[in-house]
């Protein structure tokens, strides 16, 4: 793992450069939705389909998430990117299009992105691509919204291969459509994901494409926290003598087996919640199995230990921004992936 964030200065752009990759942007955002229907048509939704001899690997899935779509853009061009797009690290290098009150849903810029591996054996991989988000209405007439993201190469982002040991992954043309159902409370989410890691190993990106694919689950969890935050936990609920509940989440759990505690204060807590990774400080510690009410104390605590420990001159850099009763500026990441090493000791 880097021991501090990495951080891009952004250079100046050539004339018409940014109406360039805004119209590129949303070209490849109409080819999302192109390729979800080829992908459904061909039963991309059934398997992984990693291709021979490469290490690119396509998968297509389909749920539904209680969520509203004011909910999901709040959480992508909020002060939760991060979790919201399941990366350790990001920086959005350019903004070229912000929400405005005509289109408060659109976005387009170009952001870098940090994958940290899972194994010691494979080094860490990165991405530069573009991102173009907005509102749609489908062939029924039923409103949406969707992300796409697609790989490119800009002198703002330099390979980091020589200077931090970090690949440079590809993502090919793939995203999220976030379409309304009858019930106005939920979305269809269909996540097409379409990725080379450059070198590492099929079966390790077959397990990185299947959790990406679970990454409107997370967007739900994560809807589903700030509520608990704003609105309090059903303390009744949990009292309940036949029933036991998340600590965090509030979620039911089952009432036999063992459950995960919250390192703090060592109640249960659900899956997702343990799952949910927070940092201390923006790329220098990553933390997981605490529930959303103990991690402010805990990571307070431990910021109170660093400044103890660091020379004053030592200082570090986030761009995000805690304020009390909010999600805000504590995710770092929600799709770690744990998987036993395997194979050579070579680092891919």
């Amino acid at each position: 793992m880097l021991s501090e964030p990495i951080r891009f200065t952004p250079v100046q752009l050539y004339e018409n450069e940014r109406d360039d990759l805004i119209k590129l942007a949303h070209e490849q955002y109409k080819t999302l939705f192109r390729n979800v229907r080829f992908a459904q048509a061909n039963g991309f939704a059934t398997q992984v389909r990693a291709f021979a001899r490469t290490t690119r690997a396509t998968v297509c899935a389909e749920t539904r998430i209680h969520a509203t779509i004011p909910e999901l853009v709040d959480v992508f061009l909020g002060d939760r990117t991060n979790a919201a797009i399941g990366f350790a690290q990001s920086q959005q290098i350019y903004r070229f299009l912000a929400p405005t009150d005509e289109h408060p849903y659109r976005s387009c810029g170009m952001r870098w992105s940090l994958w940290h591996s899972p194994s010691t054996l494979i080094r860490q991989r990165d991405i530069v691509y573009l991102e173009y988000m907005d509102t749609f209405v489908d062939e029924r007439g039923r409103r949406g919204w969707a992300r796409m993201t697609q790989s490119l190469e800009h002198r703002s982002c330099p390979p980091l291969m020589g200077s931090h040991n970090v690949v440079r992954a590809f993502l090919h043309c793939c995203g999220t459509v976030y379409t309304e159902t009858d019930d106005p409370k939920v979305l269809e989410a269909v996540t097409y994901y379409d990725a080379d890691t450059q070198g590492v190993p099929p079966w390790m990106t077959k397990i990185v494409a299947n959790r990406k694919a679970k990454n409107p689950h997370n967007l739900e969890h994560l809807i589903r926290l700030e509520h608990v935050m704003k609105e309090g936990v059903n303390s009744g609920l949990r009292k309940h003598l036949n029933s036991k509940v998340c600590v965090g989440c509030n979620a039911g759990l089952p009432k036999w087996g063992r459950h995960r505690k919250c390192r703090d204060c060592c109640e249960s807590i659900c899956k997702s919640c343990s799952d949910v990774v927070y940092c201390a400080i923006q790329g220098r510690r990553k933390l997981n199995r605490i529930c959303v009410h103990c991690v402010d104390d805990f990571l307070a605590r431990t910021n109170r230990q660093l400044e103890l420990t660091l020379p004053s001159s030592v200082s570090f850099q986030s761009d995000d921004v805690s304020t009390p009763g909010s999600l805000s500026g504590r995710f770092m990441s929600i799709d770690s992936v744990e998987v036993s090493t395997i194979g050579s000791t070579t680092r891919k």
